[in-house]
């Protein structure tokens, strides 16, 4: 018994065109969000700052680290906690943002205030073009 395959051979390439279609559509909002796992990262940009907002439920700034290396941002995060005599939990989060050449790295700042890290990222200001009289 040969059992015919119900799926056209160009079904599934417009299943995920109309996927990765909507997923474009939807990152060009201001208020985007990202999920990774129990995180949510939301990026906001206006003319002076990009911002992020990442949730990070249960975590306290002493297992929260931010650091840049060149022009990445990286976040990583880390609690190990005892439930018992003879079991522990460990769960950790590392996340990476690529940031673009415009932003001013040394006054990035972050705050964590009720499980949410508030990242502002101030954009350089750079000269405005300006006419050079030849002589």
């Amino acid at each position: 018994m040969k059992i015919k395959n119900s799926i056209e051979p160009y079904a599934l390439t417009h299943v995920f065109d109309s996927l990765f279609n909507s997923f474009d559509r939807d990152f060009e909002k201001p208020d985007f969000p990202v999920h990774s796992r129990n995180q949510v990262v939301k990026y906001r940009e206006d003319e002076e700052n990009f911002q992020f907002e990442i949730s990070l439920p249960g975590y306290t700034k002493d297992e929260i680290e931010l650091h840049l290396d060149d022009s990445t941002m990286i976040l990583e995060a880390s609690i190990d906690e005892k439930k018992s005599e003879s079991s522990f939990m460990k769960q950790s989060f590392r996340k990476s943002f690529v940031l673009p050449s415009v932003c001013d790295h040394a006054k990035i700042a972050a705050r964590l205030k009720n499980g949410i890290l508030e990242v502002n990222i101030p954009k350089l200001v750079l000269p405005k073009p300006k006419k050079i009289k030849i002589s």
